[in-house]
């Protein structure tokens, strides 16, 4: 018996646009024999782009040999349309939380759920720059209340100080030498005003210069928010700020810095509390609080919410003042319990959520994020996640309703409009 392969056309595992039909050259009396390859499901998140890709991988193939693998936009990185931020893809990761990485280059012999993992660039000196004219903008406002100036150089300062806060909460974000020259152009404006001899409201303790605020000991280890197991979620009221602190251009909550004005503390290493204690020996409580500290050489302001007993919340967090929900993350990557914002991937319950870019607060309904229309679910009929008031969080307890606040994917929304697989609108904006 003579033996020879087919030469199928058009070749079901490399056209794209195979429809089930194909053809092939055979003689009267041949007796064919159909053999098909493994194939394993691939699946990829990708949160920072708020995408899922999903492919087949031939068995014993590495993704690095796989075609729609190598196509997929990951590899470019990405720039963040709010914060201006811009990412780079190191790899995939086997965890949401990071760690575990995937070798792509090892052959794939089962189905696989990944994470694209991105790190932002250096961020350093565009927050030093940020904080630079922050402070010279409260110098600015301290120098229009002194008695001793004019009405006329107020009004210059007013005018001054409205141009840098613009510049300071613009979206996106503003440049670093944007930062440096509206410091430079309000500054010289202060010095000019200033008397020319006595205490220059630009020197003495400036925190844009001598040691670093962020400085101190590194939270990026040993007592660091970021390492250790999960705190608690909670419910309950929230108030304001309290204490020392300089307060946020982003928000109206108190901002501290980490080795000037307070430290964070691990207080049950059993258990992996944490709480920040203030310089006076105050644990901040039942607040909202922006902490600055600098993790893995990445100084950052990142926002936390306390407890009534000072204990710093993570995960799914009802605000019960406002009746507004947050997600404070508990992914331990050294920022651990900040304010989530963007899109957000629940591994609990599967599904996707949207954080408001500029308070954190979980937003429903219709939704127009980067230019494509999205629908978040408005009115959950049936309760999903309960408060567990012994470990303090919320937990999934209902698989069989929706979530509010979670995106409809490949299904009709509630008005009747259909959604695509990455829940985008299919039809026109409406």
């Amino acid at each position: 018996m003579v033996r020879r392969q087919a030469l199928i056309t058009p070749d079901p595992n490399e056209d794209e646009n195979f429809t089930g039909s194909f053809a092939f050259e055979a003689n009267i009396g041949d007796t064919l024999v159909f053999s098909y390859y493994k194939a394993y499901e691939v699946t990829i998140m990708d949160t920072g782009r708020g995408q899922v890709h999903t492919f087949k991988v031939r068995d014993g193939r590495s993704l690095d040999d796989t075609e729609d693998y190598m196509d997929l936009d990951i590899h470019e990185g990405y720039t963040d349309s709010v914060t201006g931020i811009a990412y780079e893809f190191t790899g995939l990761s086997k965890r949401q939380s990071g760690g575990g990485m995937y070798d792509t280059s090892d052959p794939v012999t089962r189905d696989l759920k990944l994470y694209a993992v991105y790190e932002p660039e250096d961020d350093t000196q565009w927050q030093e720059a940020k904080e630079r004219l922050q402070e010279e903008i409260n110098i600015a406002n301290a120098l229009k209340n002194n008695g001793s100036v004019s009405a006329e150089d107020r009004d210059a300062i007013t005018e001054a100080v409205e141009e840098a806060v613009e510049v300071l909460n613009r979206l996106p974000r503003p440049s670093v030498d944007d930062l440096e020259n509206a410091f430079d152009t309000l500054k010289a404006l202060v010095d000019s005003i200033s008397s020319g001899g006595g205490d220059n409201p630009g020197g003495g303790d400036n925190p844009g210069g001598g040691d670093n605020p962020g400085g101190g000991d590194n939270p990026g280890g040993g007592d660091n928010p970021g390492g250790g197991s999960s705190g608690g979620g909670s419910k309950g009221s929230s108030g304001g700020g309290r204490g020392p602190g300089n307060s946020s251009a982003e928000n109206g909550y108190r901002t501290y810095l980490e080795g000037t004005d307070g430290r964070w503390d691990n207080f049950d290493l059993i258990n992996h509390k944490w709480a920040f204690v203030l310089n006076n020996g105050a644990y901040i409580k039942d607040s909202w609080a922006n902490i600055r500290y600098t993790h893995n050489g990445s100084s950052q302001i990142a926002t936390y919410h306390f407890d009534s007993e000072g204990v710093m919340d993570s995960g799914w967090f009802l605000d019960q003042s406002t009746d507004k929900w947050y997600f404070l993350s508990d992914v331990h990557d050294g920022w651990f319990g900040r304010m989530t914002k963007g899109w957000h991937y629940d591994d609990t319950d599967g599904r996707w959520y949207y954080l408001s870019p500029f308070t954190g607060v979980m937003l429903l309904g219709w939704q127009k994020i980067d230019g494509i229309w999205y629908y978040l679910t408005a009115d959950n009929q049936q309760k999903t996640w309960t408060f567990n008031g012994v470990s303090k969080r919320w937990e999934y307890t209902n698989r069989n309703g929706r979530p509010l606040g979670s995106l409809y994917i490949n299904e009709m929304t509630p008005d009747g409009y259909q959604v695509d697989e990455n829940g985008a609108w299919i039809r026109e904006t409406p």
